[in-house]
């Protein structure tokens, strides 16, 4: 209780600590923006997540008459620098990206980012690295896996032969497996392990999984467990999250069997997306192999050339030979051009080789670039022009069956193959594990580079549709769930017993 002869005096002078230590708080805050370092902290807007199928219905997309949003208009004022490169991104995404003239698909917050975005690329003093991570947290609100800016994935051709890739990053010399919203090790031959980790760099792991969505828009969650296990090791994004970088060392805490303890492990530059079941890790693209009566087709990615070539000469060799069982194996492939599956459609007398369910937007830097290659398409003079087609099922006249191998790492042209065979009717399946490739998906990446930095950036113009309205539309399904690196051995014992 307080005495009676109690009487109250203002610590003006412990106040006067505590304003200076205020004013010191600021001074810094201001100085990391001055030094044009994002404040990654800022958790008022959102991290942008994939939509719900039970309030957005992906089957029946409708086309916007009146656009949903205000589009960015340019000042007069002249742009240089970052700010200039900006304004470009913005205006071109805005012009070619489909998700603007779909009802109900973009976000609400798109405005906000895009002009927090734009704002920050006036900084006068911002780092390329810095502007190349603002700039992918304002394509997250394109809800897009193909949008991308910064490093991009390259391959080449030693003079070997060897597929390789261009691009390196400094990952963690360690591999994770992220499952159940925790992190865990692989060991030395890529198997899960139950040793979780806790903390990277003294910072714990949901702030890591925070961070890494901040900045990379996830399909579905097979492809958010995906990016996790990957970009966990990626010390760029680590830094961003606050880790602590020893000397390009990290500190890991983690637990096995309830005995935790700490682990040192280091940044190498590492080839950026080296999978074990990878074109690259394969050194090829495309292979057949014949067992008995079962041609195996290995497709690590959809690109035209000579090795796609010689695999679809063999398929119309082994259906003149009476060959009716195929595998068609796209476990880890990436993605391409559709063409591919095309092309191998014909030798297998499957008809119509055409089957998308798309809608393509008609914008002027797609029929500039490719308007022989979309040759079926309308001349126009809006930006809001589109192209639809629906997709119909296939003829199967020779009663063909094929079976179709995916994992986690299937995506794109490589998940579109899958979907062919669950949901056109061929007869088939698909084995292995789901795809990280969301059956809805935005894709026909067009590349620009920035005026500027030269920075090379992916806008999407064509959204794909599931073609079963009945089916998941986050998740493509296999008919047989079984671990994807036993998946050819189930295959082959599934067909032998047709």
């Amino acid at each position: 209780m307080k005495p009676s002869n109690y009487n109250f005096v203002f610590p003006f002078k412990a106040f006067r600590i505590l304003s200076l230590l205020f004013v010191l708080y600021i001074l810094l805050v201001l100085g990391a923006c001055s030094n044009g370092e994002e404040i990654v902290t800022n958790t008022s807007e959102p991290n942008i997540s994939w939509l719900d199928p039970y309030e957005f219905d992906f089957t029946r997309p409708v086309i916007l008459s009146q656009l949903e949003f205000t589009p960015y208009i340019p000042s007069d004022e002249a742009l240089s620098g970052f700010a200039a490169d900006a304004s470009f991104l913005v205006q071109t995404v805005e012009q070619v990206h489909p998700i603007f003239i779909i009802e109900g698909m973009l976000p609400e917050e798109y405005e906000d980012m895009r002009d927090t975005f734009l704002a920050y690329s006036k900084n006068y003093d911002i780092t390329k690295e810095n502007f190349v991570f603002a700039a992918k947290r304002y394509l997250t609100t394109l809800r897009d896996g193909h949008a991308s800016a910064g490093a991009g994935l390259f391959a080449y051709r030693d003079d070997e032969g060897w597929l390789q890739r261009m691009e390196l990053s400094y990952l963690l010399d360690i591999e994770f497996e992220a499952r159940n919203n925790s992190l865990f090790l692989r060991d030395e031959e890529g198997n899960p392990t139950y040793i979780e980790v806790y903390y990277i760099g003294g910072i714990p792991i949901n702030r890591v999984f925070d961070i890494i969505s901040r900045y990379n828009f996830s399909e579905n969650e097979v492809d958010l467990n995906r990016n996790r296990a990957i970009f966990s090791r990626y010390g760029a994004l680590l830094e961003r999250a606050g880790a602590e970088n020893i000397d390009d060392n990290f500190i890991i805490t983690i637990n096995d069997e309830n005995e935790i303890f700490d682990i040192k492990i280091p940044l190498n530059a590492s080839l950026r997306y080296l999978l074990r079941n990878s074109a690259v890790a394969a050194g090829f693209i495309a292979r057949y192999e014949l067992f008995d009566d079962v041609l195996l087709i290995d497709l690590r990615m959809m690109e035209l050339g000579d090795e796609v070539n010689k695999v679809i000469s063999a398929t119309r060799n082994a259906m003149n030979d009476g060959i009716r069982k195929f595998i068609v194996d796209v476990r880890s492939n990436r993605g391409g051009t559709s063409v591919v599956r095309h092309n191998l459609f014909a030798p297998l007398r499957l008809t119509p080789l055409a089957g998308n369910s798309y809608i393509v937007r008609l914008s002027y830097p797609l029929t500039e670039r490719y308007g022989e290659y979309h040759r079926p398409f309308p001349t126009h003079n809006t930006a809001h022009s589109v192209h639809t087609q629906a997709f119909e099922n296939i003829r199967n006249a020779e009663d063909i069956f094929i079976s179709v191998l995916t994992d986690n790492e299937t995506y794109s042209a490589g998940t579109q193959f899958a979907m062919q065979v669950q949901d056109r009717g061929i007869v088939g399946n698909v084995i292995g594990a789901p795809s990280r490739q969301s059956p809805h998906f935005f894709a026909g990446s067009l590349f620009f580079t920035m005026p500027y930095s030269e920075i090379i950036f992916a806008v999407s113009s064509a959204y794909f549709r599931r073609f079963d309205a009945n089916a998941d539309q986050l998740v493509v399904w296999p008919d047989i769930i079984t671990d994807p690196r036993d998946a050819l051995y189930v295959a082959l014992e599934y067909l032998a017993g047709r």
